[in-house]
């Protein structure tokens, strides 16, 4: 399949995709629950993976529908999170691939449902290497928003989009948009995303999609000018 020659826009989820957080998040989560709700533990790590491609109050929305405790599950969390972010570790694969990637022509954008302000911290030496850092704010989630945010920004069209994640509902969002999704096998074992049937192709590690297409070793300009309106600047890394 001919995915690298096709899609320009190569989008990366973050948490279990880039960054080897996913883990220590279930457990940061599972806490947290445990001590506002009094859950059993591993049930609560188990409903956290189940939901996780969510920004974390809509997961305690679906765990815990209406309950008003919610918003402290969710400071915990947050609390538990910002401690550990700033020195979370990257996957070993992570800029092997991306910088091939990007010698390659492609545009490299993050999408997370991570708070911007944290991704945005997280990634501050890095800003410059990606062409797009999206994260998530009231009424700009991870999905349909930021992928139309992408279509706007590189005047590009939803087929030109190329989205990698490590969720099922990472898998749910890039079908309802039809954008063309490849899972990456970690957070959820591969029978997982077989059986939601919505991946072009699996990977265990991102040296996979560098050889999905065997491409020649010229660069490949990109098809896309981004704007550099400065009100898309805070989401960017481009200077207005």
């Amino acid at each position: 399949m001919s995915f690298l020659n096709k899609n320009q826009v190569i989008v990366f989820d973050f948490d279990g995709t880039l960054l080897n957080s996913m883990g220590d998040f279930g457990d940061m989560a599972a806490s947290s629950m445990q001590k506002v709700f009094s859950c059993d533990y591993e049930w609560a790590k188990k409903r956290y993976k189940e939901t996780s491609g969510l920004p974390f109050p809509f997961q305690l929305e679906q765990i815990y529908p209406g309950d008003s405790r919610n918003a402290e599950a969710n400071r915990l969390f947050v609390e538990k999170k910002m401690a550990f972010y700033r020195d979370a570790p990257y996957f070993s694969d992570v800029w092997p691939a991306l910088l091939e990637l990007k010698k390659r022509g492609h545009h490299l954008v993050i999408s997370s449902n991570n708070d911007q302000e944290i991704v945005d911290d997280k990634l501050k030496t890095e800003l410059g290497f990606f062409d797009a850092i999206l994260g998530y704010s009231e009424g700009f989630l991870k999905g349909e928003d930021h992928f139309n945010w992408i279509c706007n920004y590189f005047n590009c069209s939803i087929n030109d989009i190329l989205f990698v994640g490590d969720s099922l509902h990472d898998g749910q969002m890039a079908d309802e948009s039809n954008v063309t999704f490849i899972a990456r096998s970690g957070t959820f074992e591969k029978e997982a995303f077989v059986r939601q049937g919505i991946a072009a192709t699996i990977i265990n590690h991102l040296g996979e999609l560098v050889d999905l297409k065997d491409m020649d070793s010229a660069v490949t300009p990109p098809l896309y000018t981004p704007h550099a309106s400065g009100s898309l600047s805070r989401r960017a890394g481009y200077s207005s």
